[in-house]
């Protein structure tokens, strides 16, 4: 600002104004010259002079060096009858509390300042509103679906009563959430279509009785800025008619699992008398027998029934038939492999927390022992149906390809057993990257590793990206640093990935409160194409394969 060359908006609004009170003061010669050097002489006094502890300033990563007012300078008074007079533009209408030379401080308004005092009649929209409102006390609240489904219900029974009144919803509310009458909705960013402005915004105003305000933040993104120069293409745009593919095959071998899961569930109640409804009683043995009920899956489908394969043909599409070989009876290898692991996370878990247990009675820690016996009760109680949908056996909202969880520490306080935090493994491998944050339940939770099975490696590949052409190679050994393509050699460290596919573990420890500060992200990774052959940069033309990893930028 010292120089002068180029001017921001306040800098030079300020200089808009000095001008007009130069000239209020009959000011002769260049007028702009003489308020750049007043604003100069000005920002010098208050950046190192006698009023420097008006700007006090800092540094900021990626910003650089910069100065704002101290608050503890500024003064409030009461504004009444008897109080000094404030000034009012006889043009734009702008109240001030100081007046020189009666000249308008809005920008470009020609106006004169006149004394204003306030009375009933002259008040102000905004002043009477402030005058004659009760303040109602704001408690807002998450609507997520990382919630279970117990706490968002108890949240949505807050919300209706009044308990709460602000909710902070992901796009899960686009479904069918009953909150009853929403009187406003302000959405921070663009949405992606028609479809889900017209789902979030229709929430405000169902009532025909009472006005509802629908306001959206445009974010400085290509998306968000088009649909702010042009609105009615959101608000009236077309709504595309919704589209399920049938033959994506990870979303149809779920299907054919809970087919399985069905009728296994079924003969087992009828011949059996057995029921499971919770996650301890179906994955853990049996305390009676010693039988684990999710081993004997697999058993039961040696060989598939003919009415579980009928079932199978008659809903999936003979190419995902093919490929997860119903015929053989195959898939059911894989069911198997998942229940298997799903068991022995919950396994590893509570033995982990039993031998806690038991270590806090030998010490006559009896509390102790207590919390994490209900920390057990809570692995073993959950619901079955829901932890096979997250273990991606059974499909769910939403038909993610692979769910992988966050697993946050079961004793670290109230909201824990209230939290399922779990995403599609393409988008959890940015959000929950090790060292990474995120905002669940009002704390704040950080990612502290990837999570393993005690017998079971995580798949690791090794892969090089051409410095020279862009090639990209994979391989479960490490990659000759020789390109295939361009038969340059490599100038880089060689590097591997993991895929994180039993997901991620959260730090232990008390948690932190979120702060004014977005929560850290910690994404390293790159994305690539691999092709069958060799193209020049920019010329993928040939058949793509996506991969999700961790380690993507970082040597191996």
């Amino acid at each position: 600002m010292a120089t002068f060359k180029q001017l921001t908006a306040p800098q030079l609004h300020a200089d808009k104004h000095l001008e007009r009170v130069l000239d209020a003061l009959g000011h002769q010669g260049d007028r702009l010259g003489a308020a750049l050097d007043v604003l100069g002489r000005l920002w010098t006094d208050l950046t190192t002079g006698h009023l420097a502890d008006w700007l006090p300033g800092e540094n900021q990563a990626g910003i650089g060096a910069v100065r704002r007012l101290d608050h503890a300078w500024l003064r409030l008074r009461p504004v009444t009858e008897d109080s000094e007079p404030l000034y009012a533009c006889d043009r734009c209408r702008r109240v001030v509390a100081v007046s020189v030379r009666g000249v308008c401080p809005t920008l470009r308004c020609t106006g004169r300042l006149e004394e204003y005092k306030p009375a009933t009649e002259t008040d102000g929209h905004l002043r009477r509103l402030y005058l004659t409102f009760d303040p109602v006390p704001l408690r807002a609240q998450e609507h997520t679906a990382q919630w279970t489904g117990e706490k968002a219900a108890e949240i949505q029974g807050e919300f209706v009563r009044g308990q709460v009144n602000a909710l902070s919803c992901s796009t899960t509310f686009e479904l069918g959430v009953d909150v009853g009458e929403l009187q406003a909705v302000v959405l921070r960013n663009m949405p992606p279509s028609t479809a889900n402005y017209v789902q979030r915004a229709g929430r405000a105003g169902r009532r025909a009785d009472s006005a509802a305000l629908v306001l959206t933040y445009a974010q400085r993104r290509p998306h968000d800025l088009a649909r702010f120069a042009e609105p009615q293409r959101m608000i009236a745009g077309e709504v595309r008619a919704p589209i399920v593919p049938v033959d994506n095959v990870r979303i149809d071998r779920r299907h054919a699992h809970s087919i399985a899961l069905a009728a296994f569930f079924r003969t087992m109640k009828e011949e059996r008398g057995r029921i499971w409804r919770k996650a301890g009683e179906f994955f853990l043995p049996d305390d009676t027998t010693g039988e684990t009920a999710a081993h004997i899956v697999r058993d039961w489908l040696t060989p598939v029934p003919d009415s579980v394969a009928a079932s199978i043909r008659r809903v999936l599409p003979a190419s995902v038939q093919d490929e997860i070989d119903v015929e053989s009876g195959a898939w059911g290898g894989e069911l198997d492999r998942l229940l298997r692991a799903a068991g022995k996370i919950l396994e590893q878990d509570v033995t982990a927390y039993s031998e806690r247990r038991d270590q806090a009675v030998a010490a006559r820690k009896y509390r102790l022992a207590d919390m994490y016996e209900k920390v057990i009760r809570n692995l073993t109680h959950r619901d079955l149906l829901g932890v096979l949908a997250n273990r991606n056996v059974l499909p769910k909202y939403g038909f993610p390809v692979d769910t992988v969880e966050l697993r946050i520490p079961q004793d670290s306080g109230t909201v824990s057993g209230r939290l399922e935090l779990t995403r599609d493994l393409s988008a959890a491998v940015h959000e929950y990257a090790p060292g990474a944050e995120i905002v669940a339940g009002g704390q704040l939770w950080a990612s502290a590793g990837v999570y393993r099975l005690p017998d079971r490696e995580l798949v690791s590949r090794h892969y090089t990206v051409c410095g020279t052409c862009g090639r990209y190679r994979e391989a479960t050994e490490p990659v000759d640093p020789t390109c295939t393509a361009c038969g340059a050699p490599s100038t880089s460290a060689p590097r591997r990935y993991v895929e994180p596919v039993y997901g991620f573990v959260a730090a232990r420890g008390p948690q932190r409160r979120p702060g004014q500060s977005p929560p850290r992200r910690s994404w390293y990774g790159d994305v690539h194409m691999s092709t069958d052959r060799g193209c020049p940069r920019g010329e993928h033309r040939l058949r793509l394969r996506s991969h999700h990893g961790l380690g993507g930028g970082r040597p191996g």
